[in-house]
């Protein structure tokens, strides 16, 4: 049995989020300080990272640049 109805409304809501493949870097390479404030949501579960396949791709083919 799960939890009550009441106990479900009170659970926060994580919101879904789209992060640009720029931004990640920005946020996971570079520290950049204006994207600063999503690493502790994402972390916490506040917000949840959406990316379609095709984004994950290219996150990777990005990583894999020297310059990176």
């Amino acid at each position: 049995m799960g939890p009550e109805p009441q106990r479900l409304a009170q659970l926060p809501v994580a919101r879904p989020v789209v992060i640009d493949t720029n931004i990640v870097l920005d946020l996971l390479v570079f520290a950049d300080e204006a994207v600063a404030p999503l690493k502790p949501q994402l972390a916490s579960g506040a917000l949840q990272w959406i990316a379609a396949p095709a984004m994950r791709v290219e996150l990777e083919r990005v990583l894999g640049y020297p310059q990176i």
